[in-house]
Formats: C-alpha cells, sequence, structure tokens
C-alpha cells in the first residue's frame, strides 16, 4: 500500500502523473507522514519540498525542519527554520521548535533567545520558559526580570 502511494507520488514530482500543485497540502503533510513512518526519509523530504514550493505553511516548515532534524542535518533543519521564519514570522510554534532544537544542540542562549520570540508572539507557549533548563539562562542586561518572565522581552 505505502509503496503504491510512494509510486504515486514520486511520478507526481517527476511530472508523470498528476503535479502536485493540485494536491491539497494536508494531503502532501500525510504522504510525507506515511513516507516517513516506512523509513523512506528522502522521500519524504522530496515531498515536503514540493510543498514549501507551491503551498507553503508554517505547518510544512515545520514538519521539514524536523525531519532534517530526524536525518540528521542540523545546519539544513536551521536553514529550514530560518525560511519558515522569515515567511511566517509571527509563528510561534515554528519559533518554539527551532529554539527546542538549539537546546539540543547545547545552544542555550540562542534557544532562550527564540523561546522568547515565540512567547512574545504567541503568550500561550509561555510554560517553556519555566523548564528549568530555561531557568538557568540569565536575563540580557537591562531586561528586568518581571519584563523577561512576562514574555515582553524583545530580542
Amino acid at each position: 500500500m505505502i509503496a503504491r502511494h510512494l509510486a504515486l507520488v514520486l511520478l507526481a514530482m517527476t511530472g508523470r502523473a498528476v503535479g502536485l500543485a493540485t494536491v491539497a497540502p494536508s494531503r502532501l503533510h500525510a504522504l510525507a507522514n506515511r513516507a516517513i513512518h516506512h523509513g523512506a526519509l528522502p522521500q519524504a523530504a522530496l515531498i515536503l519540498d514540493r510543498a514549501i514550493a507551491t503551498c507553503p505553511s508554517p505547518r510544512t516548515y515545520l514538519l521539514k525542519a524536523l525531519l532534517m532534524e530526524r536525518m540528521g542535518l542540523w545546519d539544513a533543519a536551521r536553514m529550514v527554520f530560518r525560511n519558515g521564519n522569515r515567511c511566517f514570522p509571527t509563528d510561534g510554534q515554528l519559533l518554539q521548535a527551532w529554539g527546542l532544537l538549539e537546546s539540543r544542540k547545547g545552544e542555550a542562549k540562542v534557544a532562550v533567545r527564540l523561546l522568547r520570540r515565540s512567547v512574545i508572539v504567541d503568550d500561550s507557549l509561555a510554560p517553556v520558559l519555566k523548564w528549568q533548563r530555561f531557568k538557568a539562562e540569565r536575563a540580557p542586561r537591562g531586561v528586568s526580570a518581571s519584563i523577561e518572565s512576562e514574555g515582553f522581552y524583545a530580542p
């Protein structure tokens, strides 16, 4: 079953079948997720590249960045997050996921800066700043602790 779906997608991507431009973004996401589930990571990356090219959304950038991270391509993941942030600067979930990536890679200061920015655009994401590993990062000079804790710090 998965082989049939992947074959259809690959044919579509080479232009020998229905173009992916006519496929709904949610369908592209589903196909990419199915490919990931079956270990076809390069094919999933191709599907998500096509989705970004034809119908970009914050979720598409997020899925592609997480896939790059899963493949161990940290710099590629960062680039996808950066590009996604340029297109969708007010998407807090994208910023938060990027911050968590930086945290996993040991870039605590960059992580906290991104997480603070995510809270500025979406205050429902504030609980992550209370995690112990992020509490240890000190506030930048001139920023009071009360302002910082309320998410008003603009990096």
